[in-house]
């Protein structure tokens, strides 16, 4: 997406320039077509390009409360339902770590994750990225907060945007939404900005707890008696919101 930011305003450049081009000196149609060609390649093909080679990743299994990895690892005892190997949830640790980053040396910090016996199984070390630069630990904290809060089965999943469209497939959960009175659609209601500031106001309470003294926090299992819903403010598919992801996508490579 930054090469085809920057090849875009090259293009915007190349034209503001166009009064002061000399007969032999036109228009640069190639690099418009060069910037064009990337953008949509970078954006349709790139999904299709990520399937061609099965990515090394891992998958945490909130029913069976394992951990699996899509690729081999050597004494590897206990494999799931597709085949790979896994562990189990209770065996997995996290790490907080600062360490430099490819950004002008700069550093921050990163949530590394592993199985408690990383002598034994090296290969189950990721190390996360959780913002593009976190120079505050929060963000690690509330990432490894929101992977055990997910992977504990004994209580209801959070109640975020991301797990709204799901809740029903999660028997707790979909039991407890029922008892809870809970809207089908609530988040859903929302426009993006609305949750976003939202989420900016939830990051505020949290950088003022202390995460490694203070008692656990009550959860927010009704949001909607806190927050109210602006479905006024949410972005409609007319032509002004279709031509600005257009522009965006041909410019930028954004999808």
């Amino acid at each position: 997406m930054f090469l085809g930011f920057c090849g875009s305003l090259v293009v915007a450049l190349d034209i503001l320039l166009i009064p002061f081009h000399g007969e032999d000196d036109a228009f640069h149609w190639w690099i418009l077509y060069l910037v064009l060609g990337w953008n949509l390649l970078f954006l349709n093909l790139m999904p299709i390009w990520g399937r061609i080679r099965t990515p090394n990743l891992a998958y945490f299994d909130r029913q069976t409360g394992k951990v699996g990895y899509t690729f081999d690892i050597p004494g590897c005892e206990e494999r799931d339902e597709f085949g790979n190997c896994c562990f189990d949830w209770r065996d997995m640790k996290c790490v907080l770590v600062n360490q430099s980053t490819d950004q002008g040396g700069s550093r921050a910090f990163f949530p590394v994750i592993s199985h408690k016996d990383i002598d034994k199984y090296p290969q189950t070390k990721m190390t996360i990225v959780v913002t593009e630069l976190a120079q505050d630990p929060i963000y690690c904290l509330l990432f490894w907060e929101r992977l055990v809060r997910f992977m504990d089965n004994t209580k209801p999943l959070p109640d975020i945007p991301e797990y709204e469209g799901y809740r029903y497939l999660d028997p707790i959960t979909a039991e407890f939404d029922t008892h809870n009175h809970r809207p089908e659609m609530y988040w859903r209601d929302m426009s993006f900005k609305q949750q976003t500031e939202i989420y900016d106001e939830l990051y505020k309470e949290a950088c003022e707890i202390d995460w490694y003294n203070d008692a656990p926090q009550p959860e927010i299992t009704k949001p909607w008696q806190r927050w109210t819903p602006e479905p006024e403010r949410k972005e409609t598919l007319n032509w002004k919101y279709k031509a600005k992801q257009l522009f965006l996508q041909l410019t930028c490579g954004i999808p």
